[in-house]
């Protein structure tokens, strides 16, 4: 499925300098796209968008671990993404990184072609056991997204234990996990530090392998003292996309612990009202942002109309709903609506009403 969608295509040259180098491609078997669609009511071109932006976001916050570690992409030899998918992060990655630096892996034999074909990026078949992998290389960073938030206990452990191996003196692992905050409602987290059901969005690998997890921060610490020992692991709480928290592993035993990274992934939102105002003659489009960091509302939001500033609003209303949403730290006063004329909209049918939050630490 080519993106043709020329909001796609503005978002991405909007926000990346050589947008030529992200593969637009989205394979029809891709869960992560059909997971976003499902979420936006079957609105296709919104879950596109947010494939697209979901990508980026990793990007962004795995640019600032790279500077807070390695003070730049010049000063980081081979890249590894674990549990790439269909590349809704390689692709971004590789807009940063020169192919020969940017390797993935991957369990599905369709996403792995795909990501050799057509991403094109270099590939390392993954297994459902960790001793099955061969791989000799060794890599100064590995980002794993969204994999040991669902994996069973004994395969967090060793899967873990399998990429630590893979780092470089002085290298990096950054892994995404469910936190017990992120627990069904009802559910309750045991001594043990873990919760794991053998339930996924996936339609291809098997439930009791690859459910879905929920863990403490006493476990995660436990099980890189028990796999990698002398290693720091730093938490970073809500760090991966604002909602999964993430965890830095540093390959330096014996040596001091490192500064602890400042990231901002910047603020979140949504737009979710549109209605056509035909007493006043207008569009009415209505949401809520968040900034992540300061768990408030944003700087402001900016509203432009065919690439032209339209209106900047930096007073927020009150969305109490906001507050059932998963993550709990979102506040009422995070609500933003604009009333646009018809007239301005009417008069050209490809009109283009582009909505930015804006917060210290980027844009959304």
């Amino acid at each position: 499925m080519l993106l043709t969608d020329e909001l796609v295509e503005r978002f991405l040259r909007s926000r990346l300098e050589h947008d030529d180098r992200v593969v637009r491609e989205i394979h029809h078997q891709d869960d992560m796209l059909r997971y976003a669609i499902i979420q936006s009511s079957g609105d296709v071109c919104g879950a596109h968008l947010d494939y697209m932006a979901t990508g980026l976001g990793a990007l962004e916050t795995l640019r600032q671990l790279v500077s807070w570690r390695f003070g730049g992409w010049e000063n980081v030899g081979l890249i590894l993404d674990f549990a790439a998918g269909f590349g809704r992060v390689t692709r971004m990655i590789r807009h940063d990184v020169p192919d020969d630096r940017l390797w993935a892996s991957e369990i599905d034999p369709s996403a792995l072609q795909f990501l050799r074909d057509t991403v094109g990026v270099n590939t390392i078949p993954s297994f459902a056991d960790p001793v099955d992998m061969d791989c000799s290389r060794r890599f100064d960073l590995i980002l794993v997204s969204s994999l040991f938030s669902h994996l069973p206990a004994a395969l967090f452990a060793s899967w873990l234990q399998r990429l630590a191996v893979l780092l470089n003196p002085g290298g990096m692992l950054a892994f995404s996990v469910h936190d017990e905050s992120l627990l069904p409602a009802g559910a309750k987290m045991p001594r043990a530090g873990f919760v794991f059901r053998p339930i996924s969005e996936s339609r291809v690998l098997d439930a009791e392998i690859y459910g879905s997890m929920w863990v403490t921060e006493k476990f995660v610490q436990k099980v890189v003292k028990d796999v990698a020992p002398g290693r720091p692991c730093i938490r970073l709480s809500h760090g991966h996309g604002g909602y999964q928290d993430l965890y830095v592993l540093c390959e330096e035993p014996g040596g001091d612990p490192p500064s602890r990274p400042q990231i901002d992934p910047g603020p979140e939102g949504f737009v979710d009202h549109f209605e056509v105002d035909l007493k006043n003659d207008s569009v009415i489009i209505g949401g809520w942002s968040v900034d992540r960091v300061t768990r408030d509302a944003p700087s402001f939001v900016n509203v432009e109309l065919n690439g032209q500033d339209y209106r900047k609003i930096e007073d927020f209303d009150n969305r109490p709903d906001v507050r059932h949403t998963k993550v709990p730290y979102r506040p009422e006063k995070c609500g933003f609506g604009i009333g646009i004329p018809l007239p301005l909209l009417t008069r050209d049918p490809s009109a283009t009403v582009t909505i930015e939050a804006v917060s210290a630490g980027g844009v959304r």
